[in-house]
């Protein structure tokens, strides 16, 4: 019998690494697909040192807003040509575009994910914000802002520091801390009215959201679901943050939190999600209650943490979907960490800086390498691979660096 061929979408990063991974050993036959380096140079790195956890690895164009027609077409031809029998996308935008063209692709292939109604409802984070708060779920104080007007209105009356937030968007390209009405002026000014032309399904800036900041540690729920039924469910803490003030997770830790993991089941059930989808809590440092802040409808950043914490969810949606046996554990392993040690040395040089911080920053990254309960993202990339990542991230922080220096200059 001949394995079955599954497509992993936006294949190079976090997201498609991890899945990849979760899939090895399950005799499937893995192609990576993901958009062509801008530069010759790391071209040339990508194809000599190759990711060892995909059996073909394919590099396509990257595509415009317009071209979207045109990559779904060549895309097609591609699951066709290749007889793939799954695809799967990873990453926000990549995601949205399958789901948008799910009843067309499906045509060729499986594809597991939402519908685009549903997937877009979610990722939209106002609608999201609004469905909590139908369901009697805490979340910050969230305000929609329409316009300038909307803005004068509002700018002197709610508390600082402040979130200015994209209603669709990803990672922290589409989040501003503001600190007074001034900066908010300034961070409206500067990132919501002059950006209208960037607004898609996948990003849309062009009415922003001020949301109430919620101190306090930022906390996941990822799940695995069936026609609103949750099969696996598991709660994480982020021990690290890429920006620290509250960003993507680059150090986490896995929990056992049954009023985070209840609230995540309550949505599922509400909506009858089928599929995957992860939540982002703040637990609130001044009345320890969490505030959902975010739901994310893709594959997660963290999923090798998931995978190596006992829940293999990528495994289980696939499987599920080529109505193939599973078993879903009842447990899974609490106080594991991951890491991604790229993305930390990020922070090194994150404001505000001093050498005293810089010495500790470099003093705790190094410290955490003698953690035993801690898996690394990169023993996904194999020795060829990681070699080759390690010199695109150098090529990337020499050419920005450089740009910084020119602009001191």
């Amino acid at each position: 019998m001949s394995r079955k061929r599954i497509l992993i979408l936006a294949a190079s990063g976090r997201n498609g690494l991890a899945t990849a991974g979760a899939l090895l050993g399950s005799k499937y036959h893995l192609i990576g697909m993901d958009e062509m380096p801008r530069t010759r140079v790391i071209q040339l790195i990508r194809k000599i040192c190759k990711l060892a956890v995909f059996d073909e690895f394919i590099y396509f164009p990257k595509y415009t807003q317009k071209e979207i027609p045109q990559f779904i077409l060549e895309l097609e031809k591609f699951i066709k040509s290749h007889k793939i029998d799954i695809i799967l996308p990873t990453g926000t935008h990549y995601t949205l575009i399958v789901s948008e063209y799910k009843q067309r692709l499906s045509r060729s292939c499986i594809v597991p994910f939402e519908n685009f109604e549903k997937m877009g409802f979610l990722h939209d984070k106002y609608n999201a914000m609004k469905l909590c708060e139908s369901l009697g779920i805490p979340i910050p104080r969230t305000l929609l802002v329409e316009d300038q007007k909307t803005l004068d209105k509002i700018k002197n009356e709610i508390e600082y520091p402040s979130i200015l937030k994209a209603r669709k968007g990803s990672g922290t390209n589409a989040v501003w801390v503001v600190r007074n009405s001034e900066e908010l002026q300034k961070t409206y000014m500067e990132n919501i009215v002059d950006d209208f032309s960037d607004n898609t399904d996948t990003r849309d800036v062009s009415r922003p959201m001020i949301q109430e900041f919620i101190p306090g540690e930022l906390h996941d729920v990822t799940s695995f679901s069936v026609n609103g039924n949750p099969k696996a469910v598991l709660s994480q803490v982020r021990v690290m943050t890429s920006p620290l003030w509250g960003g993507v997770g680059v150090v986490n830790k896995t929990t056992d939190n049954p009023e985070i993991k209840e609230i995540a089941i309550k949505i599922i059930q509400e909506v009858k999600w089928d599929g995957i989808l992860m939540f982002d809590f703040k637990i609130d440092s001044r009345d320890g209650k969490a505030k959902l802040i975010e739901i994310n409808p893709k594959i997660w950043g963290t999923t090798w943490l998931t995978v190596q914490a006992g829940l293999n969810m990528p495994l289980y949606l696939v499987k599920h979907s080529l109505s193939e046996p599973y078993e879903i554990p009842d447990q899974y392993e609490v106080g594991l960490c991951a890491r991604w040690p790229l993305h930390e040395m990020d922070t090194w040089l994150e404001k505000p800086v001093s050498v005293k911080v810089f010495i500790e920053r470099v003093f705790r990254f190094l410290k955490m390498f003698g953690d035993k309960k801690m898996v690394y993202d990169f023993q996904l990339l194999g020795l060829k691979g990681l070699s080759g990542v390690l010199l695109c991230t150098l090529l990337a922080k020499i050419v920005h660096l450089t740009r910084v220096a020119r602009k001191l200059a």
